[in-house]
């Protein structure tokens, strides 16, 4: 990866050199996006209804 937050994506646990692109792509480098951790967390669990 050679985004500027590529080290900071690679570092979550269990992210590696696969699953962190695809967090960045769609989580995207706007912090101010989620309003708190929590607000993040949400966005990951899964959904079982689509």
């Amino acid at each position: 990866m050679s985004h500027a937050d590529s080290e900071l994506f690679l570092s979550l646990p269990g992210a590696g050199v696969r699953l962190a692109p695809r967090l960045l792509a769609e989580l995207g480098d706007d912090r101010d996006r989620y309003e708190s951790a929590n607000s993040l967390q949400l966005s990951l669990a899964p959904r079982l209804t689509q």
